[in-house]
């Protein structure tokens, strides 16, 4: 379908819910809903012609029409909360949270959907749902570049609902909340989640986010989901996030935090849909001695394409951000992983490191691997590297020579090549990740 009239059927659409989508009362809600689909206008859905989406084309994203109705039935029975490490749980099912399970919350935590904020709680959400143009890509010239955020634009006009977190001043929350995010379909189908994580001052937290696409028989699934995250001064947030789909699932997450004085941010994604995926994660380091760390893992099979894209901008003196992400891939699986790190002027004394490494275990595969620094400061220390290779034949006659059989050292090698990204996970966070993998994604 030709991108203009994908545009204008988007747009149509726009005009044809915007009275049904929540907040329509809601002056400012309303006006941020107004000014995306405004921007969508002028910047349609990404492709290849923009810099960060330049690496694999989404045609199942481009050349289709996707409708934002259709209500499919789905068995929850199965999902009760088993870990005892989770103190609260909420789910959505095509965009819309149909269950929450908060029992075990401390007081001083508020866990619920989007539109139960927007109808009772507007003075906390206000100001904390990013407009589009924060998620605006900031060039070297200092150009403000729009163009890469057609995705984020169609979620802020089409948002019905999302996860909500919410944490006053300095209560640490024991244990992990959990959010899961479920698709399915029998038509061409496109669902926009909204959800926020708010830490008031010396708030502490841990999220596992699960995004599942479960099933697309002959039909096309298109999920996006835009995450603000904002971290007030002394607080700390652990977020994991988990994305499977099917092959004709295209699986968009975009995440933009804001990160204050000696806050910290642990951010961990594994990407490993047999479809479209792709994670963006856009860190500002607004106060002294913030912190960042991300840490990712891309696994493709078959045909899969999972994409990964870091954005870390030092806007204040003495800050530090970690950067590891590690691929693996078998059959014909693509991959990228584009990574940024841009210290602003007055960022002196900044500590950013950045590590991409990629295993490719069949000669089809293939990974893209894109590191930049944007260095704007003198006192600072900044490194950056990627490497791409396959398992060592040494190694493996090695293991071999000691009785250890030949796919048994498959997987020990490629449990080693990705232990960074586990390492530093606490163990609920582990076992999560581990389950999460062989259930949706299998072994090599």
């Amino acid at each position: 379908m030709n991108s203009q009239v994908l545009k204008e059927k988007y747009v149509e659409l726009y005009e044809e819910h915007k009275n049904t989508l929540p907040g329509k009362n809601i002056p400012w809600l309303e006006n941020l809903r107004e000014e995306a689909i405004d921007q969508f206008k002028q910047s349609g859905l990404p492709d290849t012609s923009v810099e960060e989406w330049n690496v694999y084309p989404y045609k199942n994203l481009t050349n289709n029409y996707f409708s934002i109705t259709g209500k499919e039935n789905i068995d929850l029975s199965e999902l009760k909360i088993k870990d005892e490490d989770c103190i609260a749980r909420l789910i959505l099912h095509n965009g819309s949270v149909v269950k929450i399970e908060a029992d075990k919350l401390p007081e001083r935590v508020l866990i619920n959907s989007l539109s139960y904020f927007i109808e009772n709680h507007p003075e906390i959400i206000e100001g904390n749902i990013n407009p589009v143009n924060k998620h605006f890509e900031t060039r070297l010239s200092n150009i403000i570049d729009p163009k890469s955020q057609g995705i984020v634009s169609l979620n802020t006009a089409f948002h019905k609902d999302g996860a909500v977190i919410y944490i006053e001043k300095n209560i640490k929350v024991s244990g992990y909340i959990e959010i899961i995010n479920l698709s399915n379909n029998k038509t061409n189908l496109m669902n926009h989640i909204r959800s926020l994580i708010i830490l008031e001052a010396g708030a502490k937290c841990k999220v596992i986010e699960k995004n599942i696409g479960l099933y697309s028989e002959d039909n096309l699934l298109f999920s996006s989901s835009v995450t603000d995250i904002n971290l007030s001064k002394d607080s700390s947030l652990s977020f994991m996030r988990l994305i499977a789909g099917n092959l004709n699932n295209t699986n968009v997450n975009c995440t933009h935090a804001d990160i204050e004085e000696n806050a910290i941010f642990n951010s961990t994604s594994f990407v490993c849909s047999k479809g479209d995926a792709r994670d963006e994660i856009r860190v500002n380091l607004n106060g002294t001695n913030s912190l960042v760390n991300l840490n990712g893992l891309l696994l493709g099979l078959e045909k899969s394409k999972n994409e990964l894209l870091t954005k870390v901008r030092h806007i204040a003196k003495s800050t530090n951000s970690n950067q590891n992400v590690r691929a693996i891939l078998n059959d014909k699986a693509r991959a990228s992983f584009q990574g940024k790190i841009r210290v602003e002027k007055k960022a002196d004394d900044t500590v950013a490191n950045m590590s991409g490494k990629s295993l490719l275990l069949n000669q089809s595969a293939r990974v893209n691997s894109k590191p930049e620094l944007e260095i704007l400061a003198d006192d600072v220390s900044c490194s950056h590297g990627v490497t791409v290779g396959s398992l060592d034949p040494e190694q493996l006659f090695y293991l071999s020579s000691r009785g250890i059989s030949n796919n048994e050292a498959k997987k020990m090698l490629i449990a080693a090549f990705s232990e960074i990204v586990f390492e530093n996970l606490d163990v609920s966070f582990k076992k999560n990740a581990q389950k999460f993998m062989a259930d949706y994604y299998g072994t090599y």
